[in-house]
C-alpha cells in the first residue's frame, strides 16, 4: 500500500484542499450552525482523518477566521455598486445579512477565537461594572 495514490486512506481523485475544506465546514455550518464546526466533523465529511486537516489549517481560528472570509467572498460576488456611497453601503449591509442568515454565521459566537486574547490588549469599551454612560 506504499505506492501513490494507493494508501493513507485518501479516496481516489479526492485530493484534500483548503477550497474542499472550507466548501465542507460551509455545509455543515448551513446545516448545523457554526458550533458544530470542528476538524473531526469535516474529517468525517471528507472522509479523512481531522489529523490531515492540520496540514491546510494551522487550527480552528484559522479556519474560522477562514470561514469569515468567505463571507466577505460571498457578499462581494454579489455586490453592485451604483454610485451612491449610502445606497451602496445599504446593498452591502443587506449582502451580509442575506449571506450570514442563509449560512447561520450569524448566530453568536460564530467568529469567536478559540484562543484569548493577549493580556496586554485592553478593550475600547467599558466593563459592564462601569458607570460610563454615553454623551
Amino acid at each position: 500500500m506504499g505506492a501513490a495514490g494507493t494508501g493513507g486512506g485518501r479516496r481516489r481523485g479526492s485530493t484534500l484542499t483548503r477550497e474542499r475544506i472550507i466548501a465542507a465546514a460551509v455545509e455543515i455550518s448551513t446545516a448545523e450552525g457554526p458550533a458544530k464546526v470542528s476538524f473531526r466533523s469535516l474529517g468525517a465529511r471528507l472522509g479523512v482523518v481531522a489529523t490531515a486537516l492540520y496540514r491546510l489549517f494551522r487550527d480552528k481560528d484559522e479556519l474560522m477566521l477562514a470561514l469569515a472570509d468567505q463571507i466577505f467572498v460571498e457578499m462581494t460576488d454579489r455586490f453592485t455598486p451604483s454610485g451612491d456611497w449610502a445606497a451602496d453601503l445599504h446593498q452591502i449591509a443587506q449582502l451580509g445579512r442575506e449571506v450570514g442568515v442563509g449560512t447561520r454565521w450569524t448566530s453568536p459566537g460564530w467568529a469567536t477565537a478559540t484562543r484569548a486574547a493577549p493580556a496586554t490588549r485592553a478593550s475600547p469599551w467599558p466593563s459592564s461594572g462601569s458607570s460610563w454612560t454615553p454623551g
